[in-house]
């Protein structure tokens, strides 16, 4: 005898009240849509929140920080934001505000560096100006790009290898899904 339309209620019912599992971001939600920079970025701007589920702390940020011969103390209060607009209409990949700095960084992954660096970094120096912070301003790249206008010129090889190198304890008491 085929089930009654009661039973599949009744059915539908006891489905509803399992526990539901609940889901942890994947590496594609953070990615977003698949072009190689923004992808990038958007990577980059999940690691390099502190806040984040990676379990990883700081370690991001301070080694970049470091890299650039900026300060890597007092780093609480971290906002990371992407694609903010200058003042000329331009966008910064990428924007974290702390409680003393101000951080851009233009990340370069499979183009050349064509930006408009003064417009980024007076944007920045504007931006920061009403909380007197201090500003650091950084090219991220595959390759070693031109510095100007202040910015900094870090490689992608370069970072990765200070996170190595400063990974430590990091290893074990991490999220190993995003270690």
């Amino acid at each position: 005898m085929p089930p009654s339309y009661e039973q599949y209620l009744e059915l539908l019912s006891e489905f509803e009240s399992l526990t539901k599992k609940v889901r942890s971001e994947s590496i594609f939600d953070i990615a977003g849509y698949p072009h190689y920079e923004n992808v990038a970025s958007n990577i980059l701007a999940f690691f390099l929140n502190p806040n984040n589920e990676h379990g990883l702390g700081q370690l991001i940020l301070s080694s970049l920080l470091n890299l650039a011969a900026a300060s890597e103390t007092n780093q609480s209060n971290v906002q990371v934001s992407r694609e903010a607009y200058t003042i000329k209409g331009g966008r910064l990949d990428i924007l974290i505000e702390t409680d003393n700095q101000l951080i851009g960084i233009e990340n370069k992954i499979y183009h050349h560096l064509a930006n408009d660096l003064e417009d980024y970094g007076k944007s920045l120096d504007e931006w920061a100006r009403p909380n007197q912070l201090t500003v650091v301003k950084i090219i991220l790249g595959i390759r070693k790009e031109q510095e100007s206008f202040d910015f900094i010129c870090i490689t992608y090889e370069e970072l990765f290898s200070k996170v190595k190198e400063r990974l430590g304890s990091y290893a074990t008491t991490s999220s190993q899904k995003w270690l």
